[in-house]
């Protein structure tokens, strides 16, 4: 049986922080910025946990959730949630990493007086970025980067009657766009 203790006590002997844990805060920015245009209320955060396993890589694992509520004579919610594994490559052993990720996301859409509905995808993506320790490895950590991910399912027909087919389309657009495309992240957070 391996303790905590034990492997806390082998990264000291290292010298090398091996453990950084991020909350992404370029969400909360871009909450402000469509609020600012749309004033409706809009929230997201993301939560990582990195291991280094050597030198020049490492694994992660990510949950985010994006959550929009439209104000109007109706509230309708719409909401994403992911969970993702990330392998990341530190070419030079120091900062700068390409990351590629695979998981899952889903896509809720809530409105007054019907039916919830719900798409799942595999979500995978690539990012580049940089991993900057302030002082000595260890401590605070600024993790900015900018990547592009792409969500794979089958579309999702919830609307039957008139229009019914424009607003599939509509549904899957939007389900879609708000799992995939170019996404700009600012962790922040402790490596240790």
């Amino acid at each position: 049986m391996v303790s905590i203790a034990g492997i806390f006590a082998d990264e000291e002997n290292s010298g090398h922080p091996k453990n950084t844990i991020t909350i992404d805060t370029a969400m909360p920015y871009a909450t402000l910025l469509t609020w600012s245009f749309t004033y409706d209320p809009f929230f997201g955060t993301a939560v990582q946990y990195e291991r280094d396993l050597g030198a020049n890589l490492s694994l992660a694992a990510r949950a985010s959730f994006i959550g929009m509520w439209i104000l109007g004579d109706t509230l309708t919610n719409l909401s994403s949630f992911s969970a993702e594994t990330h392998g990341r490559y530190y070419p030079n052993g120091e900062f700068f990493f390409v990351d590629w990720s695979l998981g899952y996301a889903n896509f809720t859409l809530e409105e007054p007086g019907k039916r919830k509905k719900m798409a799942n995808y595999v979500k995978t993506g690539v990012k580049v970025g940089w991993r900057i320790d302030f002082g000595e490895p260890g401590g605070f950590v600024l993790e900015p980067g900018i990547g592009f991910y792409q969500a794979f399912g089958p579309n999702r027909e919830h609307y039957e009657g008139a229009f019914s087919d424009l607003n599939n389309y509509l549904y899957n657009i939007l389900a879609r766009a708000f799992v995939s495309g170019f996404n700009f992240s600012l962790g922040m957070g402790c490596r240790f």
